[in-house]
C-alpha cells in the first residue's frame, strides 16, 4: 500500500513538473503598441523595435496579439536586417522531436494595414521551430493572392503556406493560403517519426527522420521583406494563445525506472 501511494505521489510530482515547462503566453500583460521584444523572454535579433502588441477583434472579443512587422503606414522605422527573428526559448529544453510528445499551438493573423492609408503590401513570415541553430521544423508564408474565382476574396492578397523538415526541401501545404486579417489556428505536434500539422482546420501529416536525440529548444517568428529591410511593407504576422508543450516521456522514463528499482529494493 505505501508503494502504491510513493508512486502515485511521484507521478502527481512529475505531472506538476512537467506542467511547469509548458509555455503559455496570450499577451494579455501587455498594451496595444508596447514591444514584445525584451519582455517575458522574448527576444529580437534587430535593433529597431520591430515586434509589437496590437489588439483585434475575433468572435465579437478583442484579443491582445503580439509580433513582427508593421501594420500601420505612419510608423517611421525600418528592419536594418534582411530577416527579423522574435524568438522565445521552450520552458524546458528537454524536448525530444524524434521521441514525439511535443507541441506548438497558437492562433495568428497575417495583418495588413490598420489605418487603411497603405496598400496591403505583402513580405514573407515564418515560424519555426529549432534544435541550436538547426531547423527542426518550420513553416513559411509567402505573398501570393486568392485565385479560387469562387472565393468571396478573389484576387485578395493571400499568403501560399510551405513547411520544411529538418534540412529537407520546402514541401507546399495548401494551395488556398492564408487570408489577410483572419484569424488562424495553428498547431504543430510529433508522435515517434510522424508530425502533424494543422492550419485553419487544414491538416498534412507525414515521417520525419530526426535523430531521436533532437532536442527543440527555440520558437521563432520571422520576417523577411520583399525587396529587402528599406521596402518593408505594412504588414505583420500577429500571434496569441501561444503554447510550447515539451516531450515528457524521458523524464517519465526515468521516474519509473526509479520506481522499479525501489519496488525491487523493497521486495528484496
Amino acid at each position: 500500500m505505501k508503494l502504491k501511494a510513493f508512486f502515485f505521489l511521484a507521478v502527481a510530482g512529475l505531472s506538476v513538473n512537467a506542467y511547469s515547462a509548458i509555455y503559455s503566453t496570450d499577451f494579455s500583460a501587455l498594451v496595444n503598441g508596447d514591444n514584445v521584444a525584451g519582455q517575458d523572454g522574448w527576444v529580437l535579433n534587430d535593433t529597431s523595435p520591430m515586434s509589437t502588441v496590437v489588439p483585434a477583434v475575433v468572435g465579437g472579443v478583442s484579443v491582445n496579439y503580439g509580433g513582427i512587422g508593421f501594420a500601420d503606414a505612419t510608423i517611421p522605422y525600418l528592419p536594418t536586417l534582411t530577416t527579423v527573428d522574435l524568438s522565445h526559448a521552450y520552458g524546458e529544453p528537454m524536448v525530444n522531436a524524434g521521441n514525439g510528445g511535443s507541441s506548438a499551438s497558437l492562433n495568428f493573423i497575417m495583418r495588413t494595414s490598420i489605418d487603411g492609408s497603405a496598400p496591403p503590401l505583402q513580405d514573407t513570415f515564418g515560424i519555426s521551430l529549432t534544435s541550436g541553430a538547426s531547423n527542426v521544423f518550420s513553416v513559411g508564408f509567402t505573398p501570393g493572392f486568392d485565385t479560387n474565382p469562387l472565393s468571396p476574396t478573389f484576387n485578395d492578397p493571400a499568403w501560399a503556406i510551405s513547411y520544411t523538415v529538418g534540412s529537407g526541401t520546402p514541401q507546399s501545404f495548401a494551395s488556398s493560403g492564408v487570408l489577410r486579417d483572419s484569424a488562424t489556428s495553428f498547431n504543430l505536434s510529433f508522435t515517434p517519426g510522424h508530425f502533424n500539422l494543422e492550419i485553419g482546420g487544414l491538416n498534412i501529416g507525414g515521417a520525419t527522420t530526426l535523430p531521436s536525440s533532437t532536442v527543440i529548444d527555440t520558437f521563432h517568428l520571422l520576417w523577411t521583406p520583399t525587396g529587402g529591410p528599406e521596402s518593408a511593407g505594412p504588414n505583420a504576422l500577429l500571434i496569441s494563445g501561444l503554447t510550447l508543450v515539451p516531450e515528457v516521456s524521458t523524464s517519465l522514463l526515468l521516474c519509473l525506472t526509479g520506481l522499479g528499482f525501489a519496488a525491487r529494493r523493497r521486495r528484496a
